[in-house]
């Protein structure tokens, strides 16, 4: 009885010190029979006041009961408009199923938040005081962002559980249409938004999209903004870089590293490509190729058991159809790459070459390089002096060799009489003196 006595007591000289402030009844605070009238005022008065802490007074302006706390200004009432109950440590809708709490143990200092009954989330810290973000449930997926996951359906129609242990982050069709998708990593703003494969990861706006169709392949991985774009069914590729493997539509098990890398290869298989735009026009797909460079083995249709390797080492051109079996090693070495079967090492080795079966050993672009080969004719030119430190070994012949103009100077040895044989044109073979 005394607390109420000093509390009223407290209110009236509230009152007198408020209308002395104000003077307005309508500000005073009031005691009556049906409750206590608090000060009305905007939120203009409510702030210009030198409130101290504890001090209430009711806002025209928000029709709410306002609290000054030592610091702020804060909310003491319920708005019942929108159903939000409040209660000890607790806000929640009218039927208690959804709604945040703290501590729902005694000293728990912990917050949980439920929706329809079941909790989801909770702020807590772990037992070495560190703060972590509590995730629970939704059959092992853990999604974040505007419509990101919308579509996920964990069971199928035979009530078997499908999609689970997805992580999709991104706003915007971010994993959107993933139905039975499992065990995939999608981050970025639409990143795999058609996807319904196994294990796949994909880091990067747009990585792994799909856009129009279902992409149902198993463990991809892409990352970089366009990465793997279009891949519908082609399973265990890595592509690292933007738009690397953006064309990619059923290919398997290539590697594409760097911008562009691999980006017009439909249905490439076993290929490595690692530079910007390496082999990024190649259409049809590349074949169990090793391409590195920047703009190395970049144009044709169709590339097939090659190994390049140097910047636009073996870029060749738009319209070639199909190119395999080539070995270029060097900087533009076999630029203008048209043929297949060539090997060319060297700084610019084979430039300007687009037939096949050729061999070119050279540092610079020369149509007459230090070695020369054909690998069809079995021919080898030294195009240069030929320094031998020890032996040379000549096989004996049964079958005298053709002598032209064209092949004078050629020597053989003949295997009849054992004697090495020169050839000098129009004169045909003749014997080399010995003493």
């Amino acid at each position: 009885m005394k607390t109420w006595i000093l509390y009223l007591a407290a209110l009236l000289i509230g009152s007198i010190h408020t209308q002395s402030l104000i003077g307005q009844s309508k500000y005073e605070s009031e005691v009556k029979p049906q409750g206590i009238v608090f000060p009305r005022l905007t939120t203009s008065q409510q702030n210009s006041l030198s409130a101290i802490k504890g001090q209430c007074i009711y806002n025209i302006d928000t029709n709410e009961l306002n609290c000054y706390n030592g610091l702020d200004w804060v909310t003491a009432t319920t708005n019942t408009s929108t159903q939000n109950i409040t209660l000890s440590g607790q806000l929640s809708d009218s039927d208690f199923d959804t709604k945040i709490q703290v501590e729902e143990f005694a000293d728990e200092d912990k917050i949980r938040f439920d929706i329809e009954g079941t909790e989801v989330l909770s702020l807590e810290k772990n037992m070495n005081d560190v703060f972590r973000i509590n995730y629970k449930g939704q059959y092992d997926n853990l999604i974040i962002g505007d419509q990101a996951g919308a579509n996920i359906t964990p069971f199928n129609v035979s009530g078997q559980l499908e999609s689970r242990y997805n992580t999709i982050i991104g706003s915007f069709a971010a994993g959107n249409s993933t139905t039975v998708g499992k065990s995939n990593t999608l981050i970025g703003h639409a990143s795999g938004s058609s996807l319904n494969g196994i294990g796949n990861t994909f880091v990067g706006a747009s990585a792994g999209s799909a856009n129009v169709v279902s992409n149902t392949g198993n463990n991809n991985t892409f990352i970089g903004r366009f990465a793997g774009g279009f891949t519908q069914s082609g399973g265990g590729n890595t592509f690292i870089g933007t738009s690397s493997g953006i064309g990619n539509a059923t290919g398997n098990v290539n590697v594409n590293i760097g911008d562009n890398s691999g980006a017009s290869s439909v249905a490439s298989f076993g290929s490595v490509s690692i530079g910007g735009s390496a082999a990024s026009n190649v259409s049809n797909g590349n074949f169990s190729s090793v391409i590195i460079g920047y703009e190395a083995g970049q144009n044709g249709q169709t590339l097939a058991r090659n190994v390049i390797i140097g910047a636009q080492a073996g870029k060749a051109f738009p319209t070639t159809n199909f190119i395999e079996g080539n070995v270029v090693l060097g900087n533009e070495a076999g630029y203008s790459l048209n043929g297949s079967n060539n090997v060319f090492i060297g700084n610019q080795a084979g430039y300007s070459e687009q037939g096949n079966n050729k061999l070119y050993i050279e540092g610079s672009n020369s149509l007459n390089p230090l070695i020369y080969g054909e690998f069809d004719n079995d021919l080898v030119k030294v195009n240069g002096t030929l320094h031998i430190s020890e032996t040379a070994k000549l096989t004996p012949l049964t079958t005298v060799p053709m002598c032209t103009s064209a092949e004078e100077g050629l020597i053989y040895f003949k295997a009849s009489d054992r004697t090495l044989q020169i050839c000098k044109g129009a004169l045909g073979w003749k014997e080399v003196l010995t003493n």
